[in-house]
């Protein structure tokens, strides 16, 4: 940026291959409003049919990209940035204080802060940016480690403002903080279940209650997620036969237990500010063909 006169920069992480209309279709949304800070395209897969562990992802993501960022979007809420596939005007970089090192994830940092400077994003679910997804679980493992740090990180550096911040209205505080939320989520699972453990052993006759109680909400909850799984799935046309995503999404939920484990292992050294170091999820190299077919 210090080397460019330009008013706007595309972000695309080196294994995201852009249609030739991406700038077009982006600019076109960016230009036409003056307080959006960015446009976000919807992040696609090269390699989605790899192997068991790049189809659960693409569930996974499916979930974030084509339910969660657009209904966002839509209903005008704090949106953070997923660091690829968009396009930032310069004025909301700098209003927002600019790029920063201090947290693994600088994308949704500068999105909350530019927030509160009164910008907000936009997402665009019709553009849709092929990129590739890890295919060996330690690779996964990695990524996922650095996102549950970063987002921690970010959670701890922006919430005094989010939640002190005399500019935001009630609906504006509650949206921007709903997506910091779910790591604090993530992170208060395993503490609950620690304690449901506790009390048992503490007092034997609550044993069974609880149980039930904690296998209910269990059950619950995987359903209306498998469901809105499913919908995100047809959504952005992926359309999964329902007996194949059914066997991959137990992996999902494998893959989930982890986010959720790894979300918690990050909270001591979040809240004491331990700085962590960036580390790179490997890529293999996945490329279109031709005919526009991933392999």
């Amino acid at each position: 940026m210090a080397a460019s006169p330009h008013e706007y920069f595309a972000i695309l992480d080196v294994d995201y291959v852009p249609q030739p209309d991406f700038l077009r279709r982006c600019m076109a949304a960016l230009t036409s409003e003056p307080t959006l800070a960015f446009v976000q395209a919807r992040p696609d897969f090269l390699n989605v049919r790899q192997n068991a562990l790049t189809r659960a992802q693409a569930i996974i993501l499916d979930f974030h990209y084509g339910l969660e960022q657009p209904t966002r979007s839509w209903a005008n809420h704090a949106l953070p940035f997923n660091g690829t596939c968009g396009i930032w005007r310069r004025d909301a970089i700098e209003a927002g204080g600019g790029w920063h090192g201090d947290t693994l994830t600088e994308d949704w940092d500068l999105s909350f802060r530019a927030l509160l400077k009164g910008w907000r994003g936009v997402f665009l679910v019709t553009v849709a940016v092929p990129g590739e997804l890890p295919t060996k679980l330690d690779a996964w493992i990695t990524q996922q480690k650095r996102w549950a740090a970063g987002i921690g990180e970010v959670s701890r550096k922006v919430l005094p403002a989010l939640l002190f911040d005399r500019n935001l209205s009630r609906r504006e505080r509650w949206a921007a903080l709903f997506p910091l939320g779910t790591w604090l989520g993530d992170v208060m699972f395993p503490a609950t279940f620690f304690c449901a453990v506790a009390a048992i052993l503490l007092m034997p006759s609550v044993a069974l209650s609880l149980g039930l109680t904690v296998y209910a909400a269990f059950v619950a909850a995987t359903l209306v997620l498998f469901a809105l799984m499913l919908t995100a799935n047809r959504f952005v046309k992926r359309m999964t036969p329902l007996g194949p995503f059914l066997l991959d999404f137990t992996v999902v939920l494998v893959l989930l237990i982890y986010i959720i484990w790894a979300n918690f292992r990050s909270l001591p050294a979040t809240l004491v500010g331990r700085r962590r170091i960036f580390a790179r999820t490997p890529k293999e190299g996945s490329v279109l063909t031709p005919g526009g077919d991933p392999r």
